[in-house]
């Protein structure tokens, strides 16, 4: 259950991480371009 809960957290912190870095691309861009 331990490794469950590990992997779960694992993929959540991954996913979010992504989303910033997507996040925080795009506002690079629309500042770039503005």
């Amino acid at each position: 259950l331990g490794v469950t809960l590990a992997v779960v957290r694992l993929k959540t912190d991954c996913m979010t991480a992504m989303t910033l870095h997507l996040l925080w691309n795009s506002l690079v861009y629309v500042l770039t371009f503005l």
